[in-house]
């Protein structure tokens, strides 16, 4: 079973957002999403309408800007082609393509022919201050519509689709979702808005991407899911799941547009400062300082970059939350000691920092160096003191454990 490990353990230095921004026409969807390449994002800009031109055009930006922060991609496709999800379909996945800048298509050979320029397209090179935009996935499925029917039958006006076309026409988008919902890069999907019946058949909005039934589903595959209307002669937005209860909306780090201070913004999301609880958001607070917060009737003090927690804060602190960066847990004088030190710091610091960690303790209630968990660089596997053993990377599951010893050793 696969292990959660904090973002510093891996490779990749962000965690990557999946966005769903939804609403009827003219509800400000596209611009919601453009404004942020006036905060340094470059913008990966899949276009299916033909209609970010206008968008960035009014952006208060300088021209060589505009330039920088915006790479559009533009998929041209007619009634014979179903050049929007061919394309889609391909450079969702992340590896390397090349598209043709004249119809959006992915090694097209009339373009490769009369060379035509193409664009590189690799999504997961991309880093934190790139975001894909793909703009809109209405057009998207019905694109992979007509691929399910085919020409002759997508003009034909006497067809009429059957149960196999729906289904059809659901792996192919479900199929692109999936690869959505797994991206290493940030990626919003833009899309128009329909009115479909949940599982307690209660009429509700939601993206339109396929049938009702496929469409009242979507929020399965992203993190965010806003939604977008005009009223009171203004742009409004919703991401809470309480905000709308007529509405498909949520979030999985509980972000709230539509609470948001001055002009509303997706910044938060993708700046990682919303992250409330588990994890470390990278640019936020990490979890024990997050825990510690919530401690404000404990005492504490500081011990050349540990804080000692006392034990009233030990109800506060619950199991679900330690473990995620804190690399050591000792114990003094009934209390938990969490040491949420980069784990990238000197060895010299980190060998004085334990053992000012172990100076603090008592001569019958102290925890010697060598019971102290290693931090999560140490090869080494971890033996706590009831002979379990936990591998050393494990950094949530070795801080329980621990957690657990200790317990054990007060009762005793």
């Amino acid at each position: 079973m696969a292990k959660y490990q904090a973002p510093e353990l891996h490779e990749q230095v962000y965690t990557p957002q999946h966005v769903c921004v939804y609403g009827i026409t003219k509800s400000g969807k596209s611009t919601l999403c453009a404004e942020l390449a006036m905060h340094g994002y470059r913008m990966h800009w899949v276009s299916m309408d033909n209609g970010i031109n206008p968008i960035i055009d009014k952006l208060p930006l300088d021209p060589s800007l505009k330039e920088e922060r915006f790479d559009i991609i533009n998929i041209i496709e007619d009634n014979e082609t179903s050049h929007c999800i061919d394309t889609c379909s391909k450079i969702v996945r992340g590896t390397e393509y090349k598209v043709c800048d004249d119809h959006g298509v992915v090694v097209c050979m009339n373009c490769v022919k009369a060379s035509r320029p193409f664009t590189v397209v690799n999504f997961n090179a991309l880093g934190p201050k790139d975001i894909v935009v793909f703009d809109h996935g209405t057009r998207l499925a019905f694109s992979a519509r007509k691929k399910v029917l085919g020409p002759k039958k997508h003009n034909d006006p006497e067809y009429s689709e059957t149960f196999h076309d729906w289904k059809n026409q659901g792996v192919l988008l479900d199929e692109f979702l999936y690869r959505i919902q797994y991206a290493k890069y940030h990626v919003i999907v833009i899309t128009q808005l329909i009115e479909a019946e949940d599982d307690d058949k209660r009429k509700k909005i939601s993206p339109d991407l396929g049938t009702k039934n496929f469409s009242i589903g979507i929020g399965q595959y992203f993190d965010h899911v806003i939604y977008c209307e005009v009223d009171k002669q203004a742009h409004q937005f919703y991401s809470g799941s309480t905000s709308k209860p007529y509405a498909v909306v949520g979030s999985r780090t509980d972000f709230e547009i539509e609470k948001s201070k001055g002009k509303l913004s997706l910044l938060p999301i993708f700046q990682g400062k919303i992250l409330k609880t588990g994890g470390s958001d990278h640019y936020g607070k990490s979890t024990a300082d997050r825990i510690l917060d919530k401690t404000t009737t404990s005492s504490r003090s500081s011990i050349d970059g540990s804080t000692i927690v006392s034990s009233k804060a030990e109800e506060t602190i619950s199991n679900s939350e330690i473990g995620v960066e804190t690399t050591e847990i000792g114990k003094s004088n009934g209390s938990f000691i969490l040491d949420d030190r980069n784990t990238s710091e000197k060895p010299e610091q980190s060998a004085n920092a334990d053992r000012n960690v172990g100076s603090s303790s008592d001569s019958n209630n102290s925890v010697s160096n060598s019971e102290i968990l290693p931090t999560v660089n140490s090869p080494a596997p971890i033996v706590v003191s009831d002979g379990a053993f936990v591998p050393a990377n494990d950094v949530r599951a070795s801080a329980l454990a621990r957690l657990a010893a200790l317990k054990n050793q007060g009762k005793k």
